[in-house]
């Protein structure tokens, strides 16, 4: 596999958060004191050859002391030190509960040493000799400190083994998981023809840096090894962008160092995620999964002056339209085509949006007209279109200043989500503006989120002996066995999450990716998956959250995250499944719905017994649909679709989308009745019982 390959990969996995950035987790995160290479010492003083050789000649002879035993030598690091963030252990196991305790407290004075981060090396005598241990006690002891870190609101990590004349040792990093900020979470997606630059706008929108004219920029986003050689996007790729308290724009390296701080917030009040939808008609029912499955605050339609308002780009109007999400409307490359072309491309698209229902289209030319703008976009009231270039910049600042400004205008309560409006900005590329209608709004002031003060990391003086261990204090004591059971337990409050996507990791569980519909998902806490084949949902268990790449310890409502799961393997998971606690999970086999099709369709479509493909959320399933009467837009329709064998997870009043073999034949719809089959939950299934 290429290293452009592998590249792809990488930013696959981190598109929800789960590998984030290629840099190693840990680096930097201890002293030189704790690095292995540097600490390695010999048990005996180096021999020269003449020596050494003697040595072994008297082995052989029976006489000498051999210099290792068992399978390695031993190793030797410095003393355990008393202060510092690095901890020895020999082994942790079968510890009773009051020793367990102590040894929280400990690990979280440790914690408080490192600045939220701390080392343990476990199969190490307290003078440091590395002895290993069995690889059992090994496991039995790491999954102690997994115990333990998710009292302390932490997670740990294996980042080195080695071989001891005993067994096995290892080194094991522990970090602390940020304290529950007020950081938001938009999501935009942009949408469009291929070769319309949505790509490359999305990646300079988040960085710094420009395009180059032969889409360098684009590459950041590209998944797969075709898509570099092609130019084309196939999949859903994303990138974060980072706004402060008063709406400016984080430079990626700025907010990443910010976010990452264990203890503080830093300055990032909101992030903004940009996923990039194909334009390709052949990878089009992915595109409808990427509307409807990312849950957008906001849609920006890529329009390119080469080829204008076509036939793809009307449909995906009418989507968006239909599913109420707020648009705004983006002419790119304006730099490589001349005004006349942008201009007329400008007046096609005033009359698209003008066909299809939504605001009058304003041009922004001035980051000033943002803010109103935006509040009339929320209102109904106009369109949004901007002028940009990739290469030069233009106008680039406008639009990131307008997204901000959706996020304020969401917090205000004026619109989004699921039923909304459109939003956007832009700003001419050359000359005069094209007359505009007259905006008059109240101007949308920037929420200072407060961000959450974090946990004290532990007490001042809970340690004694070995600084921190067998002696907590009072108020520790008092506060542990409620805070085990809180993080061992989980919250009672339930959740739902739909299953975006799906990922193998090494060294971990399946990983899963989506958007948090409802509650709030914790580690430690159990929730059904499901449904299988057969309409049954397992009992699987959280066992770790991150957010944009970092860990975390919960998942709120409308945020984007991965979810690490225990007692279910990625082959049992696909796209579409839910995830959910505290309510009943119901398997659906048929289902009524009343159906139209998506304003700026004029034909008639016409189903008895048709095949489609229904697309909700990271669902995409074939189905046969069956209509009372002919469908078309403007008005409902009754119909049953069939899923035939493997039931959904569907219930009355979800939005929905379908396709036939037609192309510009797209439907919406919305559930009016379900036929479910009987769901089997948890323990009333043979398989999750077995496991």
């Amino acid at each position: 596999m290429n290293s452009a390959s592998n590249g792809a990969i990488e930013r696959r996995v981190g598109m929800f958060g789960t590998g984030g950035d290629t840099e190693d987790l840990w680096a930097g995160e201890v002293d030189s004191a704790s690095d292995l290479s540097d600490l390695f010492v010999d048990d005996e003083p180096r021999q020269t050859n003449k020596r050494g050789s003697k040595a072994k000649k008297d082995r052989r002879k029976g006489g000498g002391k051999p210099a290792s035993v068992g399978k390695a030598e031993c190793k030797q690091l410095p003393p355990e030190p008393q202060e510092g963030n690095t901890e020895y252990k020999l082994k942790l196991c079968d510890k009773s509960p009051g020793r367990f305790q102590q040894l929280v407290t400990q690990m979280r004075w440790r914690l408080d040493e490192g600045d939220g981060k701390a080392v343990y090396m476990v199969g190490v005598t307290d003078a440091g000799l590395m002895v290993g241990i069995p690889k059992r006690e090994f496991r039995e002891s790491t999954h102690t400190l997994q115990r333990m870190a998710r009292v302390n609101h932490a997670e740990i990590k294996v980042e080195e083994t080695w071989e001891g004349p005993n067994g096995v040792g290892g080194r094991v990093g522990v970090r602390h998981l940020p304290e529950d900020t007020s950081v938001r979470g938009e999501r935009v997606v942009f949408v469009g023809d291929a070769q319309a630059g949505k790509s490359s706008l999305a990646s300079v929108l988040s960085s710094t840096e420009i395009d180059d004219g032969r889409g360098r920029a684009r590459l950041e986003l590209f998944r797969h090894g075709h898509e570099i050689r092609s130019g084309r996007t196939s999949s859903i790729s994303a990138a974060t962008m980072s706004f402060d308290h008063d709406g400016g724009f984080i430079s990626p390296k700025q907010s990443r160092k910010q976010f990452n701080s264990p203890y503080q917030c830093g300055a990032v009040a909101r992030t903004v995620t940009l996923f990039d939808l194909p334009g390709d008609p052949k990878y089009y029912k992915t595109t409808l999964g990427g509307i409807m499955g990312r849950d957008p605050d906001l849609a920006v339609l890529v329009v390119s002056p080469a080829t204008g308002v076509t036939p793809v780009a009307r449909e995906l109007i009418g989507v968006l339209t239909a599913l109420k999400i707020p648009l705004v409307i983006n002419l790119s490359k304006c730099d490589a085509y001349p005004r006349e072309s942008v201009d007329a491309t400008a007046a096609a698209v005033r009359k698209v949006c003008e066909a299809a229902g939504l605001g009058a289209a304003v041009e922004l030319t001035d980051p000033a007209e943002v803010e109103p703008a935006v509040a009339a976009l929320l209102s109904g009231r106009a369109t949004p279109v901007l002028r940009t270039s990739s290469v030069t910049g233009h106008a680039i600042p406008t639009l990131r200043a307008l997204i901000g400004a959706i996020g304020n205008g969401v917090d205000n309560g004026k619109g989004v989500g699921g039923g909304g409006e459109s939003s956007s900005g832009g700003e001419s590329s050359s000359g005069e503006p094209t007359p505009t209608p007259t905006i008059s709004a109240p101007t949308i002031t920037a929420t200072a989120a407060t961000n959450g003060a974090p946990a004290e990391a532990g007490a001042e003086g809970e340690g004694v002996a070995k600084r921190g261990e067998g002696h907590p204090d009072e108020a520790s004591s008092a506060e542990q066995p409620e805070r085990i059971a809180e993080a061992e337990e989980g919250f009672a409050e339930g959740f739902e999450m739909q299953v975006q996507e799906v990922f193998a990791v090494s060294e971990a569980g399946p990983v899963v990716g989506g958007v948090v519909r409802h509650g709030i998902a914790s580690i430690g806490q159990r929730a059904h998956l499901g449904p299988a084949a057969d309409g049954s949902f397992r009992n699987v268990t959280v066992v770790g959250i991150r957010r944009d790449g970092d860990p975390c310890r919960h998942a709120r409502a409308r945020e984007v995250v991965t979810l690490e799961l225990a007692s279910v393997t990625a082959a049992e998971l696909r796209p579409g499944q839910v995830l959910m606690s505290g309510r009943r999970a119901e398997a659906t086999i048929e289902l009524t719905a009343a159906v139209r099709l998506v304003p700026l369709c004029e034909g008639v479509l016409e189903a008895d017994a048709m095949q489609v493909v229904v697309v909700k959320g990271g669902m995409k399933r074939a189905a046969v649909l069956t209509a009372d009467g002919p469908i078309v837009a403007g008005r409902d329709t009754s119909a049953t679709l069939s899923f035939g064998l493997r039931p959904e997870c569907v219930r009355v009043g979800d939005t929905f989308l379908f396709r036939g073999n037609r192309p510009g034949f797209t439907g919406h719809g919305v559930v009016t009745a379900a036929q479910g089959v009987a769901p089997a939950v948890g323990g009333t299934d043979s398989r999750a019982r077995s496991l």
